[in-house]
């Protein structure tokens, strides 16, 4: 550890586990009610509550590029700031957002991958960076 105490809590960061080194992303087959889509099975659950904004977000989009087409995400987070930037995220990741439900001061954020089901690959994974365009092609 570097005398200014950055290199654990990067490497966690990095990592996506939790201080005491659990994995925070877990394949948890339960089902809730959702309002306006019904009972629904969650396949890919975050337990985030008292993480920070960033690490929420990173987390999250780390989950949403992994998951696979149908499955039901479900992030639980006391960070308002995150709980207000994921569903504007969730697009961009070829995901729709669900619903946004608060219990006391914890939010349960519930994502649905979208996609091809005969191309289960996340959209954008394929693209290269930095997209280059010919001239004439808009960007």
């Amino acid at each position: 550890m570097s005398s200014f105490g950055l290199v654990v809590p990067l490497a966690l960061l990095l990592l996506g586990t939790s201080p005491h080194g659990q994995q925070r992303e877990s394949r948890a087959m339960k089902t809730v009610r959702l309002p306006r889509h019904g009972e629904v099975t969650i396949t890919v659950s975050l337990p985030l509550k008292g993480e920070t904004c960033l690490r929420t977000n990173l987390l999250t989009k780390r989950a949403l590029s992994r998951a696979r087409v149908g499955d039901i995400i479900e992030i639980e987070s006391d960070n308002l700031s995150a709980v207000e930037t994921i569903p504007f995220m969730a697009p961009n990741h070829d995901c729709e957002h669900l619903v946004t439900m608060q219990d006391g001061g914890c939010w349960a954020i519930y994502l649905r991958r979208r996609g091809d089901a005969n191309n289960p690959t996340p959209a954008g994974a394929s693209q290269t960076w930095p997209l280059k365009f010919r001239k004439g092609e808009e960007e």
